[in-house]
């Protein structure tokens, strides 16, 4: 700016300019500091407009700034409040000849001075709190104020002409505030910042973080080119985005390099070179491209090469170099994106540092422990942990329906905070999952600034009262048919219980399922969080209304509503699917009692219908006769599905036993091996053959 007048920042002219000298500079940069001026200090030597100067020392010049003065006639808030009007801050003197003045009234009464704070609410705008400054701390008893600025402050009006500030009317378009706001940051940033070298695009996107308008590339150069003028540097390169630098950052990083140079001459041929390697990485970084309007996805997280690939070649090559282990890739991309970010802290989002944050706030919910990673240069901020958790929440997903994918939704009732210790506060309600097989691709998510407002209007399910009759009369179960099928793996599960006399070493079962299953696996299923609804779960309304809302849920994604429950809440959901017409959508629902409650109910079938034959006894020798007691009702699971195997593999022994003392003797050994090796065979013939009717017992 050393050819713009630094009070009206239009070009200089030699025709109307003069030189400011040491006493000169004193005086107005005394009262840009006194008046708390948006004005840079003036040096000496400086050149500028005659009339600026002169406007600039007058006192009426105050009304040529109105962002940052009063107007010329408005006194200050050290004045007593019986010599201005505290609406307006003008003189308001009541006594002229002895008498008052017409337009002055004075602040006598207790109700006028009660009703002045709702008055300032009422209007809650930048007069309103002038006043509310004004008069803060002070006695309103016999305080002076205009008739016109009372009556103007109760109807909601502007400050009267005759006593506000005067600004003459702008000619042409309208300047956008927002816009000019993000500006003023930007340039702030640039002229707080110390030799630091800007990229066009990344203050593009600083700025449009700021502001909800579309910036383009040449609006900001063009903006900066006329605040800066000379003192911005523009670095043009081919295909890449311009990069900016000011001379006052330019000077430092000049005598940074002359020091440097200096410095070399003393240092050994090994700190030249580590110099030059860190001059090396850190040009690199700097021009590195950063994507700051989405979040990483969890499969780029999950991916250490896609992590390696967001260092530069230079700073990749330097930590490899470093490293001895032989797995290091994920210490060297969590490594080398703390450098990054701790050299570009404003620019880039590293996203192993983000993916962190995130999961230690899910597991641990510390701030403190965040902050402190964060500190170390380990882990995002948790202002920015929490930003992502409101985007994430808010950020609504792309539905594309896929012919070949299978969608389970399952509901379950959900509770949180319920260790208070007084019980309140606490949430009780339904959590609702969609699972889908195959996968699908994780949802992008957006950096934005999403509040608690946008989250609650993405998660939100419509609750439809359930007015049918109460839930708990019987149900009516339909006939169901026989189901006839042929078990084919009735001779492998009989060669598997017959050969548990060997002494020979066999695969368990699980094994032995991995040798005769063929075909490939769909892939590994995903699970999508859906809302959740603010209702006992065992309430009808709250089971009805999940209920349609997942049927609206299928009909996105083009598949039948299959949803899974507890053995409670699937009784309460059939009971109300029963009474439905059959018109009602939620007839097409596929209701499923859950995995856990399932094997429940068939394991204590199980233990009901064996009552009184010697079961229990039999699983007191291995287990405690209390554990029985919950084996044998379906409640422990893994105890009692390893009693049943037991059990079931000491009686096929017996039998087995039992079959060798009747059958001729023959040499066991040799036709157990001899069976063995040919089971071998033909396994390996059925593997690798696709006739699926070879059968491994013949």
């Amino acid at each position: 700016m050393e050819n713009l007048c630094p009070f009206c920042v239009e070009p200089l002219n030699s025709a109307d300019c003069s030189k400011l000298y040491a006493k000169g500079c004193d005086s107005i940069n005394q009262k840009i500091k006194f008046l708390g001026l948006d004005i840079p200090e003036v040096l000496v030597g400086q050149f500028v407009h005659k009339h600026c100067r002169r406007d600039f020392g007058r006192k009426s010049s105050k009304e040529s700034y109105p962002e940052d003065l009063t107007a010329s006639n408005q006194i200050t808030s050290d004045v007593s409040l019986d010599e201005i009007c505290f609406f307006c801050g003008c003189p308001a003197k009541y006594i002229e000849n002895g008498k008052r003045r017409l337009d002055v009234e004075i602040a006598k009464t207790s109700k006028f001075i009660e009703n002045l704070p709702a008055n300032i609410a009422k209007r809650s705008d930048e007069w309103s709190q002038k006043v509310a400054n004004r008069i803060e701390g002070k006695d309103l008893l016999n305080a002076t104020y205009h008739k016109n600025c009372n009556i103007h402050f109760q109807t909601l009006k502007s400050i009267p002409l005759c006593h506000g500030v005067s600004v003459a009317k702008q000619v042409g378009r309208p300047q956008n505030q927002s816009k000019l706001e993000a500006l003023s940051k930007v340039v702030k940033l640039m002229e707080s910042a110390e030799d630091e070298i800007f990229s066009i695009k990344d203050l593009v996107e600083l700025m449009q973080q700021e502001c909800d308008e579309i910036i383009e590339n040449r609006y900001l150069k063009k903006k900066l080119l006329e605040y800066f003028g000379e003192r911005v540097l523009v670095i043009t390169n081919d295909g890449k985005p311009d990069l900016l630098v000011l001379s006052q950052s330019v000077k430092p990083l000049i005598n940074k390099l002359y020091e440097q140079q200096l410095s070399r001459q003393g240092q050994s041929e090994r700190d030249v070179y580590v110099s030059k390697a860190a001059d090396i990485i850190k040009s690199e970084v700097l021009v590195a491209s950063a994507n700051k309007e989405c979040y990483p996805s969890s499969e780029t997280l999950s991916d250490v090469a896609k992590q390696n690939q967001f260092l530069p070649n230079s700073l990749r090559r330097f930590l490899s170099e470093i490293f001895v282990e032989a797995n290091c890739e994920l210490k060297i991309a969590s490594i080398g994106q703390a450098i990054m970010q701790a050299m570009r802290p404003r620019t880039i989002i590293a996203p192993l540092q983000i993916g962190l944050g995130v999961q230690l706030h899910h597991a641990f919910k510390s701030k403190f422990l965040i902050e402190t990673l964060h500190k170390m240069g380990f882990s995002s901020s948790y202002s920015e942990v929490l930003r992502f958790r409101y985007c994430a929440a808010s950020t609504v997903e792309e539905i594309h329906p896929n012919p070949n994918q299978m969608v389970k939704f399952v509901a379950d009732n959900i509770d949180h905070d319920t260790r208070t210790i007084d019980g309140k506060g606490t949430f009780h309600g339904m959590g609702i999952i969609a699972a889908f097989t195959p996968g699908q691709s994780s949802k992008v998510v957006v950096r934005s600034k999403a509040t608690i407002e946008d989250v609650k209007a993405v998660g939100q399910i419509e609750v439809l009262p359930y007015s049918n009759k109460p839930v708990g009369h019987g149900m009516c179960y339909e006939d169901v048919p026989e189901l006839k099928y042929e078990d084919d793996f009735l001779p492998t599960t009989l060669l598997l219980n017959t050969t548990w006399l060997l002494r020979t070493t066999r695969p368990s079962w699980s094994g032995i399922m991995q040798l005769i299953s063929h075909g490939s696996h769909p892939g590994n299923s995903s699970i999508k969080v859906l809302p959740m609804i603010d209702l006992a779960a065992s309430d009808p309304t709250c089971i009805f209304s999940a209920l349609h809302f997942l049927c609206k849920e299928a009909e996105k994604y083009g598949v039948t509503p299959i949803i899974t429950f507890d053995q409670p809440l699937w009784w309460k959901a059939s009971l109300i699917i029963q009474d439905e017409p059959v018109s009602s959508r939620l007839k097409k629902i596929v209701l499923l009692l859950g995995g856990f409650h399932m094997q429940m109910s068939f394991l204590g079938s199980i233990g009901y219908l064996m009552t009184g034959t010697g079961l229990q006894e039999c699983l007191e020798t291995v287990y405690a006769p209390n554990s029985v007691i919950h084996m044998l009702s379906g409640k422990a699971i893994q105890r009692a599905v390893r009693g049943h195997f037991l059990v079931s593999t000491a009686v096929n022994a017996l039998i087995t036993k039992k079959a060798e003392s009747i059958l001729p003797k023959i040499d066991w050994n040799t036709l157990f091996a001899e069976s063995a090796d040919l089971y071998d065979q033909l396994i390996s013939l059925q593997l690798d053959s696709d006739d699926k009717t070879l059968d491994p017992i013949h």
